[in-house]
């Protein structure tokens, strides 16, 4: 609001007033009067409007609160003083996001204002910043920290795959050992340890690089129909391969899906069912 008393007889009457714009740039904010009103004489001599000097003045002091180095946080014109639960739950985050906001802006030590903003949009302001050390704080291995940093998706999608990885290394990590694996076993197990570390995109790539004998391939079947891809990869598979692979399909889903206490009894029935007549267990480290 302000205030603009009329002289009718003075031909120039901006030497005469004091003109301030009073009020606040934000809502639900208490912070003080922070420059003074500009464009004083622009709408004095009629150039602007009411509602043109009033714009000019709020954006102006919106841009000194970015300037100020007192925090707070602001969305949409609303100040949420202090409260980043707030601020970060009106901007209606996933999970991942919600971890990767709370990190980040506990870092930032400036005013967080933002118009329109979507969770991505405030992450990828301060990622260049913070982003590895957020992705660093999640994950303890730094060389695949350092590769997540340096993906070219939006940081939304990067702490997507971070998370989905992290859980995924900790399942691994709960999974047995072995030292020496003969050739099938190993194929099956590496199969079934990308699929954990990484899911179906990776699993169904490196499925790409099936062996060539028959028993290996039946099998690589089986883990495409247990992926439910069979059906779009068949035509590479001769008929005995495809009709074994089908066998095993149940089996393949069972390793797939292990939980860490049962992996090593499921990979071994998948390896009976496939004709493989080695032991692994003397191969088990723990």
């Amino acid at each position: 609001m302000f205030n603009i008393t009329k002289y009718l007889f003075e031909k120039d009457i901006s030497d005469d007033f004091k003109v301030k714009v009073i009020g606040t740039p934000v809502k639900g904010s208490n912070i003080d009067e922070m420059s003074d009103t500009i464009k004083i004489s622009d709408y004095l001599s009629g150039k602007l409007k009411d509602y043109d000097f009033i714009r000019a003045n709020i954006e102006k002091r919106k841009e000194n609160l970015k300037e100020s180095t007192n925090k707070c946080f602001i969305l949409n014109g609303k100040s949420y003083g202090l409260d980043m639960d707030k601020f970060i739950s009106e901007l209606e985050p996933d999970e991942y996001e919600k971890k990767g906001l709370e990190f980040i802006l506990s870092k930032v030590d400036e005013p967080v204002i933002f118009d329109d903003a979507t969770p991505n949009r405030v992450l990828e302001k301060y990622w260049d910043e913070f982003g590895q050390d957020l992705i660093k704080d999640i994950i303890s291995d730094k060389k695949m920290a350092e590769k997540f940093f340096n993906l070219k998706d939006h940081p939304s999608e990067i702490l997507e795959l971070v998370f989905e990885y992290e859980k995924r290394q900790k399942i691994l990590s709960r999974l047995p050992s072995y030292k020496s694996l003969p050739n099938l076993a190993e194929y099956a197990d590496n199969i079934a340890r990308t699929y954990k570390t990484f899911g179906e995109k990776k699993t169904i790539i490196e499925l790409r690089n099936k062996p060539e004998d028959t028993k290996a391939k039946s099998l690589s079947y089986a883990f495409l129909l247990a992926l439910g891809k069979g059906s779009d990869k068949k035509w590479k598979y001769t008929n005995i391969e495809v009709e074994y692979g089908n066998f095993l399909k149940e089996y393949a889903k069972n390793l797939l899906e292990s939980k860490p206490e049962n992996y090593h009894k499921n990979l071994k029935e998948l390896l009976t069912a496939s004709g493989f007549t080695d032991d692994i267990d003397s191969k088990l480290i723990r």
